[in-house]
């Protein structure tokens, strides 16, 4: 009742300051009595000083037609082109009326006939309701006829449509794009008014403000004081009237009693800490967890119109159902538990303050390239809407710090297998490891008797060269073996030639018509070996052979190389063999005295090399694990168990101790974020828990944590504000609020940016990072 009084009263006062005009003119038409100009929107009429209804005849339209036709308007013209436009305006034909006006705008130096095409175009505009353009169209006559008849008539329509004709919007646009108005006092005092009939205390103050200290000659002057001053006492009066929205029964009883205890604990703190700048009335609202119930409890509690601010609803569909509610009432509500990405697009005035699951993968990343330096990454997501938001929001920002993922893979959630897509991450399978290693040994049976072939062969090439030239009495003739050592080599595989080594002594010893000479024997003989020999691949000679014999004392020498044809580690398909093993003997000849090649052969030997075992690209520094809690102990074991051993980088789900029970040994040392840590000793939030605990005997959540902050961020908002609409506007411009559940920034919408904590697990037990 009393802003109503209040309102009543400044409208006098406006309309007594600024008295009624009687304005001369001097077009001697102006002073005939004029038609009232129709008022599109009804309600009061528009001034009507001169007469813009002048009757135009047919045959004169006729007439003026045939004149203009499709000419351009010029001096001699131009009174035809105004009876045409005239006739049209007449008759209602607003678009061709607007449009030959506007043309005879288009040709300079026409007043003072173009004066009145500028108005009427204004008029125009204001008939179609389009008062922007209207408001332009009647200052630019002010502004380029000075002496026009249509002067005085363009200001009273403007001061009309300021009083009368915009909207708050229209009004808000107008001071906004026309500063240099010279109806800019109209048009502030006009909003400032609007905005205090609307509710909009804050935005009032601030526009009558600004009005009384640039029009202090406006008539409406004293009036603006008024109700400035009224303003400023209504709001050292208030008390601020805050709504809780919570399921206190239902399924979601457990979720509401955290969220209302976190609200709880921040109001009593700051009534502890010396009250509150202004009395806060908080009422709580039972929603069930149901939506219907929640928009029920919202009208409700919005009845009257003296809700200020909202905490909750607590579950997303009750938020969807009263989010439009809300919006229209124009009440910051703020949600302590949504985290779905997107909550701004429910409406300005709905704020989030819980760390959305886009927030999470952006804020690991963060850290991994910034903190712990990795450039290079690989993920494994679940494949539904959760692993989606994460590893989206986690490779965009990776990539947006020049860092790379160089691979990807999903799997469906609930699976426990997880050996497809580990192998493609550049796993091993044990399983397929074994199978190649009994193929490679069938492989190196097939060498080996291969050997035997060519061990026999040597023995009998040997025979046949001595045929019986030797002596009955002759001591048996003994054989050497130089062993295929690396040095004698090319090969990258030791093992090959340990194996070719074993099989020609054994072959060697099963020889009953030779002795065989040990072979540190024959080792220490080859030292005497030229240099360029020794360390290389080149084949020893039948002279060099006969140099050192004597120190081995043995008729016959075999030796040979292995070479490998195929580059090292190569898992091609090719068509040659891995390896040519190749054998030389040397036999003496007892009538040179010197050592001859007998023999000289070679066998193939192709390395057994599944594709399976070909192992995809694992560079990669740390894998990015979204993953729900139930399926971490084993993923983390089973990328362990395929002998991948990169950095493990996770999702707030990693903070669970039942999952820490089960895979802590394969957890160790991996990094993830959280939306609160209750056993951290920052000082903030170790008060917040030791306060908790003391309070409700029990440990709090992230519920009560992000709520406790989402009180705390509206009672700052509350202290700076006089208005609710003011509660709306400092929330948005928080920036960097300290909170237990992280650093808090709006940065101008709704959803919260925050820097949450950072998590590592160490000896089995969570240890905060960040």
């Amino acid at each position: 009742m009393k802003s109503r009084t209040l309102l009543l009263l400044v409208a006098l006062l406006s309309a007594g300051c600024g008295g009624k005009a009687v304005l001369k003119t001097e077009n001697p038409q102006a002073q005939v009595p004029a038609k009232a100009s129709s008022n599109p929107s009804g309600g009061p009429q528009a001034p009507t000083l001169v007469d813009i209804h002048l009757p135009v005849a047919d045959a004169d339209y006729q007439t003026a037609f045939s004149q203009t036709g499709s000419s351009d308007v010029n001096r001699h013209n131009v009174e035809s082109f105004l009876t045409v436009a005239q006739y049209q305006y007449n008759h209602s034909n607003m678009s061709d009326a607007l449009k030959t006006y506007q043309k005879i705008l288009t040709v300079s130096n026409l007043s003072p006939l173009a004066d009145k095409a500028q108005y009427m175009v204004g008029q125009i505009y204001y008939e179609k309701k389009d008062y922007l353009p209207a408001l332009s169209a009647f200052q630019s006559v002010e502004q380029k006829f000075p002496k026009s008849t249509y002067k005085g008539q363009s200001r009273q329509m403007m001061e009309f449509m300021l009083s009368y004709s915009l909207s708050l919007e229209d009004l808000k646009s107008f001071v906004s794009n026309y500063p240099d108005s010279p109806l800019k006092c109209s048009a502030l005092f006009q909003l400032g008014s609007r905005e205090s009939q609307s509710g909009m205390q804050s935005e009032a103050m601030e526009h009558l403000n600004e009005f009384t200290q640039q029009c202090p000659q406006h008539p409406s002057f004293s009036a603006a004081q008024l109700l400035s001053q009224s303003l400023q006492s209504q709001q050292q009066g208030k008390t601020w009237k805050v709504g809780v929205l919570v399921p206190k029964t239902g399924r979601f009883k457990a979720f509401g009693d955290s969220v209302l205890n976190g609200v709880t604990l921040a109001i009593e703190q700051a009534n502890q800490a010396g009250g509150l700048k202004k009395p806060m009335s908080v009422l709580v609202r039972d929603t069930m967890g149901d939506s219907m119930q929640a928009v029920k409890v919202f009208q409700d509690l919005t009845a009257d119109d003296s809700l200020d601010a909202l905490i909750g609803p607590v579950v997303g569909n009750e938020i969807e159902a009263v989010a439009p509610l809300d919006n229209q009432k124009r009440i910051t509500l703020i949600s302590p538990s949504i985290s779905r990405d997107g909550m701004s697009s429910l409406g300005p005035y709905i704020f989030s303050n819980s760390m959305t699951n886009e927030m999470q993968g952006r804020a690991i990343a963060k850290y991994a390239v910034e903190h712990l330096g990795y450039k290079r990454f690989a993920m494994l997501a679940p494949d539904d809407g959760y692993g989606e938001t994460l590893s989206d929001a986690f490779q965009k920002t990776v990539a947006s710090m020049g860092a790379t993922v160089t691979n990807s893979e999903t799997y469906t959630p609930s699976v426990t297998d997880f050996q497809k897509q580990l192998i493609a991450l550049g796993g091993q399978n044990p399983q397929s490891s074994k199978e190649n290693d009994l193929e490679n040994n069938r492989r190196m049976d097939e060498l080996k008797y291969a050997i035997g072939k060519e061990i026999g062969k040597i023995f009998l090439k040997a025979k046949e060269v001595t045929g019986d030239s030797a002596p009955v009495s002759a001591p048996t003739p003994a054989v050497a073996f130089a062993p295929f050592v690396e040095a004698l080599t090319n090969t990258t595989c030791p093992s090959v030639a340990k194996n070719v080594n074993d099989d020609i002594q054994e072959f060697l010893k099963a020889q009953t018509d030779y002795v065989i000479r040990n072979t540190d024997l024959v080792q220490q003989a080859m030292t005497r070996l030229p240099v360029e020999f020794k360390g290389t691949t080149l084949p020893v000679s039948a002279d060099q052979w006969t140099e050192i014999a004597p120190d081995i004392q043995a008729s016959l020498i075999v030796t040979g190389r292995i070479v490998e044809t195929n580059p090292p580690n190569d898992w091609s398909d090719h068509p040659t063999f891995d390896y040519i093993v190749g054998f030389d003997a040397f036999q003496l000849d007892p009538k040179k005295n010197a050592f001859v090649k007998i023999y000289q052969g070679y066998t193939k030997y192709n390395a057994f090399k599944p594709t399976n075992l070909v192992r995809a690209n694992s560079t990669y520094q740390a894998l990015y694990l979204p993953a729900h809690s139930v399926e971490i102990p084993s993923l983390a074991a089973q990328i362990h168990f395929y002998d991948l051993n990169p950095v493990l980088l996770g999702g707030h789900l990693w903070q669970n101790d039942t999952a820490l029970t089960e895979g802590a040994k394969d957890m160790e040392g991996a990094y993830f974020v959280t939306g609160f840590y209750v056993d951290s000793q920052q000082g903030t939030v170790k008060k917040f828990v030791d306060d908790y605990m003391k309070r409700f005997a029990k440990r709090p959540d992230l519920l009560a944590a992000q709520a406790y902050d989402a009180a705390r961020l509206l009672l700052q908002a509350t202290a700076a504000s006089s208005s609710r609409d003011d509660i709306h506007n400092q929330l948005l411009n928080i920036k960097d609020f300290d909170g237990v559940s992280g650093k808090t920034t709006f940065g101008g919408h709704g959803e919260a940016e925050k820097v949450v904590p950072v998590l590592r697990i160490q000896g089995g037990k969570y240890q905060q990072v960040q």
